[in-house]
């Protein structure tokens, strides 16, 4: 008796069709993990620009109350709020006044643009922007 022992067509088949199944689902996630790295970058590109802008603040740039806005290039832009810290504890004779900045690193599209704020404290001689 002579006997060929193998795979049918079905469970062939059937192998196909879950290997398919596993090869979707990986091709999702990785797509998934691409397009989170992607916005990684973006945020990390737009926090070096933030870093930038507040380190010139004061020092290549004057630190003037109120607010101001502007492009660090196509992609992103900024907003800036000045206004003077009130908190009480400063004589009215100091020689340095504090300034509560807040500035807001904005990206993409106008339907659905994003956004990081940061807010610190900054400091100036009385009289000098």
């Amino acid at each position: 008796m002579n006997r060929q022992q193998g795979f049918s067509l079905l469970e062939t088949i059937a192998a196909i069709l879950l290997l398919a199944i596993a090869v979707a689902a990986l091709m999702r996630v990785a797509s998934a993990s691409l397009n989170l790295t992607d916005k990684l970058g973006q945020a990390t590109h737009a926090d070096m620009l933030a870093q930038g802008k507040l380190d010139a603040l004061g020092i290549a740039e004057p630190l003037a109350p109120g607010e101001h806005e502007g492009r660090f290039d196509k992609d992103y832009r900024w907003r800036l709020r000045v206004l003077p810290w009130q908190d009480g504890e400063l004589p009215p004779d100091a020689a340095l006044m504090l300034y509560r900045v807040e500035l807001h690193v904005l990206w993409g599209d106008a339907r659905r643009p994003r956004e990081l704020t940061y807010v610190t404290l900054r400091t100036a001689r009385r009289g000098t922007p």
